[in-house]
């Protein structure tokens, strides 16, 4: 029976045997999910326990669980047949004789996934009470039968007395049960617990975005159905690479120390994994992993997890930034910007293959031949179309810290343009300061695909955002032009107008002689090479709502991907 009841006692699996109810009883039926559940009902009849078992003379003597046999349902879609059953009940659940065990459902399910063969039986099982709880309710019932018998033989005490006892005297005197502040055993969660403290309508939005179709299930079901897609090893594997290495230190600590007090840094790392169901929080601020995804955890990290997890997360970042970043190269430059962590020593062949194991949902591109491309890359001629405008030059090859930055803020964010863009949102403008991140994402994604600042200022009117007047107007449209110059652009192959201006001055002979003024991280003159950009720019991005497809091209909702961020 459950702990938390309050009428009832509870008395842990573990600890008994059912080999003396198996006995009494001549049948018992079972589902294949909860109770309560519209799915099959089966009844198993309990065979009468057999001497030396054997299916004929010349067999060896059976030594596994048997389905004797069976009789099939009309159309039901569950049902398995006796004989692939029998074969697995040989191949995993031999019997030995052992002395008695007593197992908890985490344990046995790591023999089971660790595919440890056999079973073991005991002829001599004694049941143990070394879990056993008392419910609220009988507690409460003891408590006051002592307390009024111990009331009935406290007459020689005055009240003036016991009045001026301190509260340690009154301990020591008071010879009854002492409940005050008694703190009782936790019992460990599960992640379909800690699923049901959503409401249905988020249970199915976290369903939909996990591929889920579960419309029109019960709160009880999209929380079972959920929980058991978690709890898949693989699903596992794939929805941790989600997270840093910092956030899996946290919660492989919190495995370790259960029930802890996080402090306020690790709660942001465990934030996350919160908000998945892999981290259960309570109300007086203590954490844990949930028993069963503890369980399933610990299996995946004894396969070597943690090392993949540490290659594969790096790799995932680099994705997700190519796929804006160059839209389609070869698959080699993806290696190059991976190879700039120099602690991951992965040689081409390697890196190919840990590219096949990153999950679908967080590969932003695809593979055509010897390239990659963004998954936008999917509609009909638009790789055509964005050769015929890109230049043919050396790609330019991110640095560990653009990666670093491109990933977490979606532009970058560091160099001195956008800081500087920034910085006019917010003092000119009056922007706080998620607003004029989120503007200059808005700009960088204008002028990386091509376009130019008066398509920028344009569509910004459009949107009524209100922009200052006289010479505030003209100083925002210089520090546009500057932040246009600095943009690495797919059509230059990650390089800025800028650079292309020393690389291949033929492109821009026709434009008139450029004002010069040094730059004072790379020394190149900041002039305005526009004519180019304006006859191959792109049509201006649009303006994105939370439920709207990642541009990155992920394929998650942007509130999912860089909205998230």
């Amino acid at each position: 029976m459950r702990r938390g009841d309050y009428y009832y006692d509870f008395r842990n699996a573990p600890d008994h045997f059912v080999n003396d109810w198996l006995k009494k009883e001549k049948w018992f039926t079972f589902r294949i999910c909860e109770s309560g559940e519209s799915l099959p009902e089966y009844r198993v009849e309990i065979e009468k326990e057999a001497i030396d078992p054997r299916f004929s003379d010349s067999d060896q003597p059976v030594a596994c669980p048997v389905l004797m046999v069976t009789k099939k349902p009309d159309n039901d879609k569950f049902w398995t047949a006796s004989y692939p059953v029998n074969d697995r009940f040989q191949e995993l659940y031999h019997l030995e004789k052992r002395e008695a065990e007593y197992h908890y459902l985490n344990e046995l399910l790591e023999k089971i996934y660790e595919l440890k063969k056999g079973l073991s039986y005991c002829t001599e099982m004694v049941s143990r009470d070394t879990h056993t709880k008392e419910s609220a309710y009988h507690a409460i019932q003891n408590y006051a039968k002592e307390f009024k018998s111990y009331s009935s033989n406290i007459s020689d005490i005055s009240l003036k007395e016991s009045m001026s006892m301190d509260e340690n005297e009154a301990v020591e005197t008071y010879k009854g049960p002492v409940v005050k502040n008694a703190v009782m055993p936790r019992q460990r969660s599960t992640v379909e617990k800690a699923l049901l403290i959503y409401t249905q309508k988020e249970l199915l939005e976290d369903a939909e975005d996990l591929g889920l179709q579960l419309a029109g299930k019960s709160k009880g079901k999209i929380a079972f159905e959920i929980a058991r897609y978690l709890l898949d090893p693989d699903h596992m594997r794939g929805k941790l690479l989600e997270f840093s290495e910092d956030e899996l230190d946290a919660f492989e600590k919190l495995i370790e120390n259960p029930f802890m007090k996080p402090s306020e840094e690790e709660r942001d790392h465990l934030e996350a994994l919160w908000d998945l169901g892999y981290v259960t929080a309570y109300m007086d601020g203590a954490y844990e992993v949930p028993e069963d995804a503890e369980t399933i955890y610990n299996i995946i990290k004894r396969n070597g997890y943690r090392e993949f997890h540490r290659k594969a997360v790096w790799l995932v970042k680099c994705l997700s930034v190519f796929a804006g970043f160059y839209m389609a190269a070869p698959i080699i430059i993806l290696y190059r910007m991976y190879l700039r962590d120099q602690s991951l020593k992965v040689s081409y062949a390697e890196f190919l293959k840990l590219l096949d194991k990153i999950p679908e949902d967080l590969n932003s591109c695809f593979i055509n031949g010897e390239l990659l491309l963004g998954k936008p890359m999917r509609e009909d001629d638009m790789y055509r179309e964005m050769r015929e405008v890109q230049e043919d030059v050396e790609y330019y090859i991110l640095t560990k810290e653009e990666i670093e930055c491109l990933a977490w803020e979606g532009y970058p964010a560091s160099t001195g343009e956008y800081l500087e863009l920034e910085q006019y949102f917010r003092s000119t403008m009056g922007l706080d300061e998620d607003d004029s991140h989120a503007l200059c994402l808005t700009v960088y994604m204008y002028f990386s695909a091509g376009a130019m600042p008066e398509d920028f200022l344009k569509a910004a009117k459009s949107e009524k955002l209100r922009l200052p007047g006289g010479k505030k107007e003209k100083k925002l449209e210089k520090l546009l032009e500057r932040v246009n110059d600095h943009t690495r652009m797919f059509m230059f192959r990650g390089h800025t107008p800028l650079e292309m201006l020393e690389m291949r001055p033929e492109l821009f002979a026709d434009t008139p002689a450029p004002v010069q003024s040094v730059d004072n991280k790379s020394g190149l003159s900041s002039s305005s090479p526009s004519d180019i950009q304006s006859q191959k720019k792109l049509e201006p991005a649009k303006k994105i709502y939370p439920n709207d497809p990642c541009p990155c091209g992920s394929g998650k909702k942007y509130k999912k991907c860089c909205g998230r961020k």
